[in-house]
């Protein structure tokens, strides 16, 4: 059942791994992860982060959006968008 769509409109459905264990990282444990995979952070953003490589960015990286688990650091619910190179360069993400 979806509540937030009235009937017929399209829906979007998400399914991830299921740990059974994990607890949430320290905030210096999600900047490390991040900055590890290439992100950079974004001061003038909502807490964003942004991977120029392709146009990847994501907001709220708090800790009660990640696990911390045998696999390592595992974001469990972020909001993420691609940003065209325009895109990019009008929201100050990259260099003209």
């Amino acid at each position: 059942m979806v509540l937030i769509e009235p009937y017929g409109h399209p829906t979007l459905l998400v399914s991830q791994e299921w740990f059974e264990s994990g607890v949430a990282p320290q905030k210096w444990e999600i900047d490390a992860n991040l900055k590890k995979d290439e992100f950079v952070p974004v001061p003038q953003s909502s807490f964003g982060w942004y991977l120029s490589v392709d146009g990847g960015g994501i907001v709220d990286p708090e800790p009660d959006n990640f696990l911390k688990t045998p696999l390592g650091v595992v974001p469990i619910d972020l909001q993420m968008a691609v940003f065209s190179e325009e895109q990019s360069w009008e929201a100050g993400l990259v260099e003209p």
